[in-house]
């Protein structure tokens, strides 16, 4: 008779386990602050001769919330020399709530045009309610910073002068 009721025990108890909420696994997997992915570059937009002579083209940094706590960034018509295709990366830093990116350029020739380049990148860990500061820097120049709160329908557009200090 012991033997039946400790099988039963043992059967209530595995059970109640089963049907416990393991909130552990239900939960969403969080994602670190500055996780970089789908970096892309569009190659050269069309060469050009003197820097500023293209005109026509607005440099510009548009922000867009995607889903899973992403922001998708897209720099536009980023102005460099020609034959650059490669020489891009980017790099991220986190300082709580502070994000820096960095577009990295390989050094190399220096033709005579330029022309005009899309980069994107997609950077999760965003969480929505709080309060985020963007620091975008092209080698030891900073050419933008914002402070938003992060929502799903976020969107910005910040436009890029040459001669602007942030």
């Amino acid at each position: 008779m012991k033997q039946i009721f400790h099988f039963i025990g043992v059967a209530f108890l595995l059970l109640a386990l089963s049907t416990c909420d393991n909130k552990e696994e239900n939960a969403p997997a969080t994602i670190n602050l500055g996780l970089t992915k789908n970096f892309t570059n569009s190659g050269c937009k069309g060469s050009f001769r003197g820097f500023l002579s293209n005109k026509k083209e607005v440099e510009e940094v548009i922000l867009k919330a995607i889903e899973g706590g992403y922001l998708d960034i897209a720099h536009l018509n980023l102005k460099d020399y020609c034959e650059r295709e490669d020489a891009y990366s980017i790099s991220t830093s986190v300082e709580g709530h502070k994000l820096t990116i960095k577009e990295v350029v390989e050094n190399g020739a220096m033709p005579k045009c330029y022309c005009a380049y899309d980069l994107g990148v997609q950077i999760g860990g965003f969480e929505v309610g709080e309060t985020y500061t963007l620091v975008f820097k092209r080698d030891k120049w900073t050419f933008a910073r914002v402070s938003f709160v992060y929502t799903s329908d976020f969107k910005q557009s910040i436009p890029i002068s040459k001669s602007k200090k942030h």
